[in-house]
């Protein structure tokens, strides 16, 4: 009456069924670029209304509104004398290496000055 009466041999049915590890990570990876490839081309268009009902932004738009967080920041920052050489393209003077330092050292009454 309608019953499928083809059987299958096992070795037939394990090969379309079991891929191996790099087969389904290969097909996995195809599936992933296709998906990145439609949310790239996604554009939404969200009303203000609807973005200030996201905690996260509400929060944000209000501290911006009340001018706690301002969209430019001016800061005075202490500026070393190789950073103003740096930015002036000046090159700094050269001075020679000091060598190792020594230090005296004194063991009951025995002295080492290495």
């Amino acid at each position: 009456m309608g019953v499928d009466t083809e059987e299958h041999s096992p070795a037939t049915f394990l090969d379309t069924q079991l891929l191996t590890k790099t087969e389904r990570a290969r097909q996995h990876d195809e599936q992933f670029a296709r998906f990145v490839d439609i949310m790239k081309k996604l554009y939404i268009d969200v009303p203000f209304v609807d973005v200030i009902q996201v905690p996260t932004y509400a929060k944000y738009i209000k501290d911006m509104m009340q001018n706690k967080k301002s969209l430019v920041s001016e800061e005075v920052v202490k500026v070393t004398k190789e950073l103003t050489a740096a930015i002036n393209d000046v090159a700094l003077e050269k001075k020679p290496d000091p060598g190792s330092p020594s230090i005296k050292c004194m063991i009951g009454t025995r002295i080492f000055d290495r």
